[in-house]
């Protein structure tokens, strides 16, 4: 969490004076974020490790800060994160670099960004916060860069490198390493809530790529079956001859 940073100083761009408190600046920029009234209720309770790693990555690249913010949620955590990081170099006279996307519906996604950034912008007076960059990845290629301009978009950047080192006959192998343990004390990455039944959520249109769709589940249904239960104690299924 932020509390436990403990280097908290950063001096001005221009090293005229010195932030003693950093952790406490971006702390009360997101809660002035929080409450704007022309976000409504956009940004909620934000994810505080998120936090403090943007912060953390400021204090010791304050010139060069561009955050991942799709670690939780991209909307509800990671921009208002971001955002609240940024203004807070933004007073020491710094320039944050941006956002990078490396999951999720990419065209909306960076559409529903420049939508925070461009009201920030306005509702507290900054100049040419709403031109944030975006930056895109995963495993991006010709056909990504098509759909995405077919869809429209607000990315400023791509980050593309899979398919720039393989080609098709020897593709790459993705992988992803899990954090499972800090000084003995076992550790799990929880991601976006699990919407409940009977609760509407924003999805793809089924038929039509670009555009979005509101559905209320109705049931939810486990994808993986068990059919070696081993030592759990939980029912297994028949397996077919």
């Amino acid at each position: 969490s932020p509390d436990e940073i403990l280097e908290r100083s950063l001096h001005r761009s221009d090293g005229s004076s010195t932030c003693e408190d950093f952790v406490s600046l971006v702390q009360s920029w997101l809660s002035k974020i929080q409450w704007a009234k022309a976000l409504g209720n956009t940004v909620g309770e934000t994810n505080q490790s998120e936090l403090a790693a943007f912060t953390s990555y400021a204090l010791a690249f304050p010139n060069n800060f561009l955050a991942l913010v799709d670690t939780y949620d991209v909307m509800r955590s990671g921009v208002p994160n971001f955002c609240a990081v940024a203004l807070a170099l933004n007073d020491l006279g710094y320039k944050s670099v941006g956002i990078r996307l490396d999951s999720g519906d990419l065209a909306y996604l960076s559409g529903e960004a420049r939508k925070i950034f461009q009201i920030i912008e306005k509702e507290f007076g900054l100049p040419g916060f709403g031109k944030t960059s975006i930056t895109a990845s995963n495993d991006l290629n010709e056909e990504t860069l098509d759909a995405l301009n077919k869809q429209g978009h607000e990315v400023d950047c791509y980050g593309i490198g899979t398919y720039l080192v393989t080609c098709y006959a020897q593709a790459a192998l993705g992988c992803v390493f899990k954090l499972v343990e800090i000084n003995n004390q076992p550790r799990i990455k929880l991601s976006e809530d699990v919407s409940k039944v009977g609760e509407r959520i924003l999805c793809r249109h089924p038929f039509n790529e670009s555009k979005r769709a509101y559905v209320v589940p109705q049931r939810v249904e486990e994808l993986l079956k068990c059919y070696w239960p081993g030592k759990s104690g939980k029912s297994s299924e028949y397996i077919p001859s």
